[in-house]
């Protein structure tokens, strides 16, 4: 899964939250053409309550879509509303007819964004839809609707965000950075960098990424960069990407990761 937090309508932040399952296993024990999804997540405070969840079950008509799956997987886009805090976020998928389960947990800080803070989502990898299927589904019964719709449309139409991207050495990726209360890129001081990390954390070497697009920033102080991430030079595994902002003209600056695999 990836989940991250942006500045929401009011006092609470928005946290759209992506969940791939992979196809395969998922459909292992499956018989007929009829499969259901049901997908669950739970965001829980330090003291271990549910401040918001989503549930719902997809019902997958697979003499329609087997095919699509077997180029890719089951995409299922949730909101969560949450204070700020920091949170661990529960993701059980289960298969309603075979009753094989899957289980993902992570931590989530979501800031104070009422201050109006130098901040960075982590970066998202943007992959073409060669396959899989997509489901904008649930949100939680705090989230306002219009904002978890801006906040789920795909990155463009022709890229769709992914949860944990495979990359391979010598290929470009896109990604996309988003950002928020950081000077305007259009006046040149605001400068971008990035750095590779091993599985554990550690720096294994400069991230090599190019800008492609920018924006400015609009009203809530949110501004997009496009770039394109060159992950030349390594060896298959698990890594991190993380980005650095910095503004030199009012010396902000903020950093962010997210996970990829080199195949």
């Amino acid at each position: 899964m990836l989940a991250s937090a942006h500045p929401g309508d009011g006092e609470l932040a928005s946290v759209p939250v992506l969940i791939e399952v992979p196809a395969a296993p998922f459909l292992v024990g499956q018989k007929g053409n009829r499969a259901s999804a049901e997908i669950y997540a739970y965001a829980h405070d330090a003291d271990k309550r549910v401040r918001d969840f989503f549930a719902q079950t997809v019902n997958l008509d697979l003499a329609a879509v087997r095919e699509k799956l077997g180029r890719g997987n089951l995409r299922y886009y949730g909101q969560l509303a949450l204070p700020s805090g920091d949170y661990r976020l529960c993701v059980l998928v289960r298969n309603a007819e075979t009753g094989r389960v899957g289980l993902a947990v992570e931590p989530l800080h979501v800031p104070d964004f009422t201050g109006k803070p130098a901040y960075i989502a982590p970066p998202t990898f943007l992959e073409a839809e060669a396959g899989g299927v997509f489901v904008r589904g649930h949100s939680g019964p705090h989230t306002a609707s219009s904002r978890a719709e801006t906040l789920l449309q795909p990155a463009s139409g022709e890229l769709f965000p992914a949860a944990l991207p495979e990359l391979h050495a010598g290929r470009p990726a896109q990604v996309s950075v988003v950002a928020y209360n950081f000077g305007d890129p259009s006046e040149g001081t605001l400068k971008i960098g990035a750095q590779v990390l091993s599985a554990e954390g550690r720096p294994v070497g400069q991230g090599q990424i190019e800008v492609l697009e920018k924006s400015a920033p609009d009203g809530k102080g949110k501004q997009v960069l496009l770039v394109s991430f060159y992950p030349d030079g390594l060896t298959p595994g698990r890594y991190a990407l993380r980005v650095f902002l910095q503004d030199a003209a009012t010396g902000r600056g903020g950093q962010a990761s997210t996970p990829f695999v080199i195949r």
